[in-house]
């Protein structure tokens, strides 16, 4: 695929729209912390510490001057969290220069993959079956994520069940489960967000790893989104893992990198 600025845009847009909703399904349950607004094309979303997303999202891609960056500073201050975003590849140099003559450090890396969905077809798993998350599946859904995700603590579990349920509410979201031989032992989600399917919320089981799991689930994510009429699926992963490579295998082109930069109190 060839990238281009409109598209990293409508990437970053819809990145945004998800954030937004996600945060939404939180802020459905009385008294929860979580919060997110529309900020710069983009959205600042503070789910709450110790959550999976405190950062602004799709915002890097206009020279944010020092009154937007003082807004983003308060806006994480009066949530008790540190300043964060993410920043892509595509962002003007003037705005990294600034960040860093604020403070922003990188905390982490991570790569932004896509592919144009058509109607191709893959050949099935023997053993293995893909079925959608139903209400009756929930529970074993949520298992499957902590299993995968070596969630062993109370409170690690807490936020993983906590995400997951809000995610799992959002309009245009399918999660999904896999199944080996009838063990439950992998799954991974789609949102569907201005004709961009989003690939996440992936991970297998680790006695089942390497036996063709998550190809399954990613297959079978983006029948469904092109079926639901979206033109692109979009999926994040950390750089080098086997997650990269899997994607590649599967006809996903890296469109560009992010760095997620935070600002420690001074």
């Amino acid at each position: 695929m060839i990238f281009d600025p409109e598209m990293i845009r409508r990437i970053e847009s819809s990145a945004a729209g998800v954030t937004m909703a996600t945060a939404a399904a939180f802020i459905g349950h009385a008294g929860d912390p979580a919060r997110a607004v529309a900020f710069a094309g983009g959205a600042l979303a503070a789910f709450g510490p110790g959550r999976y997303v405190n950062r602004a999202v799709g915002v890097s891609l206009e020279d944010l001057d020092d009154d937007q960056l003082d807004e983003l500073e308060a806006f994480y201050a009066s949530a008790g969290l540190p300043p964060s975003l993410e920043v892509a590849s595509w962002a003007p140099a003037t705005l990294v220069q600034r960040l860093a003559g604020r403070g922003y450090t990188v905390s982490w890396f991570r790569n932004v993959y896509a592919t144009a969905l058509d109607e191709r077809s893959s050949p099935a798993h023997p053993a293995m079956t893909v079925d959608e998350v139903t209400s009756d599946l929930l529970d074993e859904w949520l298992a499957v994520i902590r299993a995968g995700n070596a969630m062993t603590s109370r409170e690690d579990t807490v936020i993983s069940d906590d995400y997951a349920r809000a995610a799992h509410a959002v309009a245009g979201a399918t999660d999904y489960l896999a199944y080996l031989d009838g063990d439950p032992v992998g799954c991974g989600s789609l949102v569907r967000e201005s004709g961009i399917g989003w690939l996440g919320g992936a991970t297998t089981v680790p006695a089942y790893r390497r036996r063709g799991v998550q190809g399954a689930l990613v297959r079978r994510r983006m029948t469904a989104a092109f079926e639901s009429g979206c033109d692109l699926a979009v999926v994040t992963a950390m750089p080098a893992g086997d997650s990269a490579r899997n994607l590649a295998r599967l006809g996903f082109t890296l469109a560009y990198c992010q760095a997620v930069l935070t600002r420690t109190a001074r």
